[in-house]
């Protein structure tokens, strides 16, 4: 079973970025991209590839992001859950963002080559 990270990132430049950068910092499974939580939420349901990691971008579902980051969990409870946003770590670790969800790691924009080689190492995904 192919191994899936799940981009969801409503920008076409940060997805083609971080599709790249994701490649070059060694992960060797596949990489889905989705510009909105709906999106992201029916590939969870059509997909049985095992998704490891969900790169989500912030303000992608109506409901905000901590009620997206609990759908993804819900449907995959072994998934590893990361940030993406130009928003400082501790403020999306807080109330305004994901609540109590327990983020596995935040990528702050603007991020480079290094910071996704890290994040991915140390998420044991490369």
């Amino acid at each position: 079973m192919s191994k899936v990270i799940l981009l969801a990132e409503d920008d076409q430049m940060i997805q083609r970025l971080l599709k790249r950068m994701i490649t070059r910092a060694g992960f060797e499974g596949e990489i889905e991209v989705c510009e909105d939580s709906r999106a992201a939420l029916e590939f969870i349901e059509e997909t049985s590839a095992e998704i490891v990691l969900a790169l989500m971008d912030t303000s992608l579902h109506p409901e905000g992001d901590a009620a997206f980051a609990e759908e993804i969990k819900n449907r995959v409870p072994s998934i590893k859950l990361v940030a993406s946003s130009g928003h400082s770590e501790s403020d999306l670790r807080g109330p305004s963002h994901f609540g109590d969800i327990d983020l596995d790691g935040v990528l702050s924009k603007p991020f480079g080559m290094q910071d996704v080689k890290d994040l991915l190492s140390r998420l044991g995904l490369t």
